[in-house]
Formats: structure tokens, sequence, C-alpha cells
């Protein structure tokens, strides 16, 4: 064990005299009085052992410090979005004498929106300093990070997720709760984490994963106040020059300029930014943390935004390439997202690491020069690659080989690759802002559920942890389906995962010599789709409802799957159901479909999912005819107004959604569809889309991509790495992965 990793110089931390004021607000103070969870006991982290090992697996007890440290993050969220003038985002700039009040909510909404979407780009900022002052360490060669010789000689590659050195964790060593924040969504990636962590060898930080025990002192278990003490203060503020509050940082940050490398300061958003129109909001904005990004060095006079970024992350991991072996990003791992024997990923996944290697370099270097091409781009490195991938000789000079035909081992990784550079400049595999606003959707849920204040809090996390285990059966024996859990079921696979070494054994015993990954983006549809296979598989193997749930949503599914008379003992527990009262029937509020990784395939990631909208016919089609069984069999109405025309339909499938603390009806709420409470045009990386559109970032690099590919409908069993703007992979991971992860694939 590495119990000196930590060990080092402290430096004098560096105060900004310019952080952003507290603003003064209007609204009420949150309320101080807190409720103590009911007979709340000590948590104990030590693992079981099976067979003389710790078990792989979670505990009860692991589940509910995560389930704390969620109340701390939706509290944060809470707070920053509710502090008017915070950024200079004050709601009453954007009201007018005669702004309706329902427009005025929708406005305050965008504005809290807008405030908790700048905070999370400065966490990320933070998160990325704090995660490059712990300590290299791995099995690789150059100073634990993994090479291409490692990758093509080293024979014990593929044991490589199993090193044993990992960092230990102290209150002492805890970052800040925004860090932590960035860290916990960054973790729920698993395939991308391990990518990274190889690469930049962290691979004693990915050991030691979540360090619950002193995470969960550090909590209050009443206030749910993140408090891991001076010490952890201290050393934040040395190792990272930042303050330990992210609101005592400076409102700058530091740029260099692509042209001439001048370190510039970089306003983090404009002087009270303007909301413009609510369709597209702020999109006119040009600070760092907005989506149209832009200025001009006071040195060079370069005017440079994200995209030049983009093609400068990309210039950083070549040079790495060539001055170190260190391979591109998404070229290490294997199509069952796992490292393979050097004799397998000598010709395979290495492909676009060589390509760049041993033919394209100098082009890429030429056509990148932003002197000389002021607006080099991705497409530009798109189109270098597509153009070499034409010729049969550079193909075989590439590998060193006689053939020049590509192989499917070959091609994915191609887009695996460029998915790390489309709307992505940060050094890692995918963007961590657009990960942590779409993992807040399901912070946001368990908030709403609740379950720490539950009397049977204890009974509640052994029952989801058993459900996760048959889950994760289905994910094994139903290889072909995107299998989609329950937001109880992902509860356990999110607890899951940030234990990720514990996690990658159980995943590849479970699924043998696969890593499931957990995509956190998914077509709307297909989600839906995905679900409704998984709760058929599971009602059909273990005989019990899969979303204990009266939503209009869920009946439609039950009723879906039920149609056929194979499952009459599940339509009887399903209409059982109506007589629980513990059972909620608000789609805003209850356990079922988890779709915090639900994305939409239009390039400006709309959310006005039309009436007509087939999967939501279908669906809406499934629910009356259920309810009028229902209503014949209990001589009882079921309160659901199902008339056809479209104001009924609205009032039926509609809800009150709470928007960053702003009721927000949504006239059509799928609860398999993009949360309403994020609006792509606010961010500089679009978190809900995979663009399909004719000459968009989706097309990739032809030959290697197709749009099933991009939208990952394609066999399960392959890696996807889709093409995504959003840079997390928009084709999915690997194959008979979930819903919120793994599924489908991109091949």
């Amino acid at each position: 064990m590495f119990k000196d990793l930590f060990s080092g110089r402290k430096e004098s931390p560096t105060k900004s005299p310019q952080s952003p004021p507290r603003a003064p607000s209007d609204n009420p103070p949150p309320s101080t009085e807190q409720i103590p969870l009911p007979g709340m006991r000590p948590l104990n982290f030590e693992l079981p052992r099976v067979l003389g090992r710790p078990s792989a697996l979670i505990i009860v007890d692991e589940c509910i410090a995560h389930l704390k440290l969620l109340a701390a993050f939706a509290d944060l969220r809470d707070t920053i979005s509710q502090s008017d003038g915070l950024f200079g985002l004050y709601e009453a700039d954007h009201f007018h004498i005669q702004t309706p009040e329902e427009q005025k909510t929708k406005i305050t909404a965008l504005v809290r929106e807008k405030r908790w979407g700048v905070y999370v780009a400065r966490a990320v900022s933070r998160f990325e300093k704090w995660f490059f002052t712990l300590p290299m360490d791995g099995p690789g060669e150059c100073q634990g990070a993994t090479t291409i010789d490692d990758v093509t000689s080293n024979p014990e590659y593929k044991n490589f997720p199993q090193w044993k050195n990992m960092v230990i964790w102290t209150m002492d060593v805890l970052p800040p709760l925004d860090v932590l924040m960035v860290w916990h969504a960054y973790m729920l990636n698993p395939r991308d984490y391990l990518e990274d962590c190889l690469r930049l060898g962290k691979m004693s930080v990915w050991t030691a994963g979540m360090p619950w025990e002193v995470v969960n002192s550090s909590i209050d278990s009443s206030s749910f106040d993140y408090r891991p003490g001076d010490g952890a203060r201290e050393r934040f503020e040395s190792k990272t020059s930042c303050s330990w509050d992210n609101l005592h940082d400076s409102p700058y940050k530091i740029v260099a300029c692509p042209a001439c490398q001048t370190n510039l300061q970089v306003p983090w958003v404009q002087e009270r930014p303007q909301l413009g129109s609510i369709k597209a909001p702020f999109e006119n904005c040009t600070g760092y943390a907005d989506r149209g990004f832009q200025i001009i060095c006071a040195r060079c006079y370069f005017k440079f935004d994200h995209e030049r970024l983009r093609v400068v992350k990309f210039l950083n991991d070549m040079e790495k390439l060539a001055n170190l072996k260190i391979p591109m990003p998404g070229t290490i791992l294997s199509l069952k997202g796992v490292p393979q024997t050097p004799v397998r990923a000598k010709h395979s996944v290495l492909f676009p690491s060589k390509l760049i290697l041993n033919c394209l370099q100098n082009k890429l270097r030429a056509a990148l020069n932003f002197r000389e091409n002021p607006g080099a781009s991705v497409s530009d490195i798109r189109d270098l690659i597509e153009q070499a991938l034409k010729s049969p000789r550079t193909r075989s000079t590439a590998n060193g080989s006689i053939s020049g035909q590509l192989t499917r081992e070959e091609k994915i990784p191609v887009r695996r690759m460029m998915s790390r550079y489309w709307d992505n400049s940060s050094p890692f595999a995918l963007d961590l802002i657009g990960a942590v606003i779409r993992q807040g959707v399901f912070i946001g849920k368990m908030d709403d559920i609740d379950w720490l204040h539950s009397p049977t809090l204890d009974f509640t996390m052994e029952r989801i942890i058993k459900k996760y285990r048959r889950f994760f059966r289905i994910l094994h024996s139903n290889t072909e389906v995107v299998a989609v859990p329950t937001l109880d079921v992902d509860l356990a696979w999110h607890t899951h995962q940030l234990s990720p070494q514990r996690y990658f054994t159980y995943s590849v015993t479970m699924t043998p010599g696969k890593f499931i990954n957990h995509d956190d983006k998914i077509e709307s549809s297909k989600l839906s789709d995905g679900f409704e296979r998984t709760a058929k598989a599971y009602e059909a193997a273990y005989g019990e409802i899969y979303s204990q749930c009266t939503c209009w949503y869920c009946e439609a599914i039950r009723e879906s799957n039920g149609s056929n008379g194979r499952f009459s003992s599940n339509r009887e527990n399903a209409i059982a159901l109506h007589d629980q009262p513990d059972i909620p029937s608000d789609p805003t509020k209850s356990p079922h479909i988890s779709a915090h990784n639900s994305i939409d395939t239009r390039f400006r990631g709309s959310r006005d999912i039309s009436l007509l909208d087939p999967t939501a016919l279908k669906l809406q089609y499934a629910h009356q005819r259920a309810t009028r069984r229902w209503e014949k069999r209990n001589k009882k109405k079921i309160s659901l107004d199902t008339d056809n025309d479209t104001g009924a339909a609205s009032r039926a499938y509609g809800a009150m959604a709470m928007v960053y603390g702003c009721p927000v009806f949504v006239p059509l709420y799928l609860p398999y569809g993009p949360d309403p409470s994020i609006n792509c045009e606010m961010y500089s990386c679009n978190p809900l889309c995979i663009p399909i559109e004719e000459g968009e970032h989706a097309d990739c690099v032809s030959g290697t991509c197709a749009l099933d590919a991009v939208l990952g409908a394609c066999e399960a069993g392959c890696d996807g790495g889709g093409c995504s703007s959003c840079g997390s992979g928009g084709c999915g991971g690997g194959g008979g992965g979930g819903g919120c992860g793994g599924g489908g694939g991109g091949c």
C-alpha cells in the first residue's frame, strides 16, 4: 500500500480578490430546521468475505452513504441556483412590467439553471487541477501511465486493472464538495474512467475508489452539511492554489492562446449576462462557461473559441503519443472494454494511434497550425483521417502489415478516438460539465424519493441490491437487449461503479471478459424500448413487477408486456398496485425508469416531443387500453382523462415538474425523455444531443461510422465510442450493457 502517496511540500494558497460576490436575495433563506434521520445507526464499511476474499459486490451501508452524498449534492445545487445575483445573474433583470406570471416562472428557472451551469463549469476546472495533484502511479512504463509498448508487448497488460497499490484516503485529503461532485459523475462512466486512469497514470486512485468511510464521516446525518475539516481545506488550497469555496475563486480562468501560448485571463461569464430568447437562453453570451465563448488574444490578436481549444487538446495528445508513446484516447481498451492480450492488441485497438504516429503526425501538425489555418477545427482532423483511410498503402503502413483491409476492431477505435474531441476540450475522455449536469437529474430524483427518511431504510437497500443482482443477470443473459434500470436499481449500480476495481471484477466475472459500461447518453425512444424489454425479461424470470409504480408510463409498459396473456399473474399484481397507498403515481417522483442519460438526436437538443411522437403514441394507446380493462374489472374509474383531443391528452399525460425550485407544467411528460430542467444552450457542450444532421460531427470518419452506430443501434457486444458532439461517445458503451450504461454499442 502507498501510505505516503500524498506526501509533499505545501504551497501557499493563492486567493483572488476578485471573487464573485454573494449578492443579496429577496428570497427567504432556506429553512434551517432539519429532520433527523430515523434511527440512523453508525455505518460499517467492512466487506463480507467470499472464499477468503472481500466480496466484489456492494453492501447496504455503502448505498446509505451514497444517498447521504447525493443529498449533499442536491442541497448544494439548490443553494447555488437560488442565490440571486450570483455571477451577475439577477432574476428581476429579465422581467418586464407586462411579463405574465407563467413566463416569469420559466425565466426564473432558466436564470437559476444558468447560475448552476457556471458553478459546474468552475467546479470542473477545479477538479482538473485537483486530479492532477493526485499521485502518478500504475503498472505502465511512463511513470505508471500506459504506453504503446505496454499494450503491444507487456504480457501483464490485461491484468493492469488489478493493480494492488491504492491511495489511502483520510478526511484531510478529501476535496471540496463541488470537486467531489465532479469526481462522482466522472466515475459513473466506468470505461472512460478506466481508460483515463491507465493513460494518465492514476491507477492507485482507480483502485481505491470512492472513500466511503471518510466521506460518510464528513457529512452530517441531519443537515447533510459536508465538513471534512480544516486539514482538508489547507491541503486543497496548498496543492491546487484554489480556494476551498468555489465562490471565492477568481472570476477569471487562465487560458493559453492556441496560437502564441500567451496566458490570458478569460471571464467565466460576461458582466450582467442577458437571457435573450427563452427558446435559446443566453446563446449570445461569450464567457468561458458559455456556448458562444470567444476571445481575442491581447498579444497576437488571434480570435479563438471552444472549438480551437478542442484542437489544442488533440495536438497535446498527439505530442504525448510522439514523445512518450502514450496512446491516443479511445485506443487502449478492447471492444469489450478491457485491456486485451498483446497478441490481439497489436493490430486492433491501437490502429488510430499507429496511423497518426506512422503516417499522419506531420500532416496534422501542418493542417492544425493556427498561424496558417486560423479556422482549424476537429472536422479538419476527421477529414485528414478519412482521406488516409481511403489509401490501402497508408492503412498497411500504419499497421506494419501487408494487408490494407480494416477490421471491425480497427474501425471502432477510430470513432472512439474522435468522440474524445467533439465538444470536449478537457484532458479527459468525456466532457465532465455535461456528465455532472446529466447526473444532476438522477440526484434530483433521489432527493424527491427521499429513502434516507424511510423507517425501513435498511430493508429497502437490501431489496435494491437483490434487484440489482437480478438486473445484472439480465445484462448477461440478454446481450441483444439494451437493459435499462429502474431508479432503485440504478442507485445500486451507481454505488457499485464508485468502487471501480470491485465493479470491474464483478462485471468481467458475471459477463465473462466484458466490462459493462454505464453509457450516460442514450437516445430517448431507444431508452424506452430497452426499458420495456428489460421489464418483460425481469417479470418473466422472477415473476415480479419490475417497476412498482402506477404512473401512466409504467401502466403502459406493463400493458404492452402483458397483452399476449402469458403474464396473467403479473397483470393481477399490477392491478393490485393501485390498492397500495405507498405506491406512487406521480411520474416525477416515482422510482421507475432511470432516464438521466436520455438524450435527443436533434442537433439543438430540443425536448419538445410532439403528441404525435410514435413512441409516445404507442405508450398512450397501451395506457388507455389498460385503463379500460381495469375499469371493467374493478368497476371503478381510474382518475385519468383519456379523451383523444390534445387538451385532454395534455391533462392526462402532463406533469408539474419542479425545475430549480420553480413549478413548470410539462404538457407531455415522458419519463423516458430528456429532463425538462436541462436547456442545451446554457453549456459549452450540449449535454443532451447526438447530432445526426448532414455535415455534423456524428458523421465522423467515412467508412467507420453509420447512422445506426450513432444511435447505438447495432449488435450487442461492441463498444460504441460514438461520434457524438458531446464527447462521451453517443454510440453507447459495450454490448450487453444497460440503458443507463453499456448497451447497444456503436459499431
